[in-house]
């Protein structure tokens, strides 16, 4: 039996199952177009990003079938922003969603129910195996098996200079441990900012471009890499 995992929220915990998923969605480019007088055809900008896309799930109900979806309703309703969603149809990927469609049953008996769930979510497909921090020494190559540039999560402890294929940063004026989150391009350790420890030296966070990247530091005590590798 299939299921997803939203949040904290399982499915299988209301006597639920998946039945079917859109699995096969990917997001489209987002793109701007410039109409040009007197010229043919147009001109388009293209930004590298991408526009969210709908995940659809199929839901089975059986068993007490009022207080579970009425449970199962409520604790979707109470969810706030994004959230991880993972499922067994697809279990070397997870995506980040909201919830923020009004619920309908579809059909309904004393015993069983099927209904429809539809999440809103990032088109970012981040590979699992992206998720597991690797130990760093200096000149480590680290290949992207993507497609698609990955903003690591980067963990450094001291003061000291990584760059990611001539990228650099530059954290000064710490003794403990510093996340430099690329994607979010925040520094911080824990509910501390460290923002005004980092410099970057030609103004952009690091990026692990498809293929291989070559990782560099001096100063730290440790650094580790969380890839965060994606797929459309």
């Amino acid at each position: 039996m299939n299921y997803f995992i939203f949040g904290k929220i399982n499915p299988q915990d209301y006597h639920m199952c998946a039945a079917d998923k859109n699995q096969f969605e990917g997001g489209g480019k987002v793109i701007e177009t410039i109409k040009i007088p007197g010229r043919t055809g147009t001109l388009s900008i293209e930004d590298g990003s991408f526009e969210n896309i709908p995940i659809t799930y199929k839901v089975i109900c059986k068993g007490n079938v009022r207080e579970n979806i009425k449970a199962f309703r409520n604790k979707l309703s109470a969810t706030s922003g994004y959230c991880r969603l993972s499922d067994t149809f697809d279990p070397d990927i997870f995506m980040n969603a909201r919830y923020a469609d009004k619920f309908t049953v579809d059909t309904s008996d004393r015993k069983n129910a099927a209904f429809t769930v539809n999440f809103d979510c990032d088109p970012r497909k981040f590979l699992v195996r992206g998720e597991k921090p690797i130990s760093i020494t200096s000149g480590f190559r680290i290949k992207n098996p993507t497609l698609h540039d990955a903003n690591p999560l980067i963990d450094v402890v001291g003061s000291g200079t990584i760059s990611i294929n001539s990228v650099s940063v530059i954290v000064s004026g710490v003794s403990g441990e510093t996340i430099i989150d690329c994607d979010t391009q925040e520094a911080y350790y824990g509910a501390v900012s460290r923002n005004s420890n980092i410099t970057l030296d030609n103004g952009e966070f690091p990026k692990l471009t498809p293929g291989e990247n070559t990782i560099t530091y001096s100063g730290f005590a440790s650094v580790k890499i969380t890839p965060r590798w994606w797929t459309i």
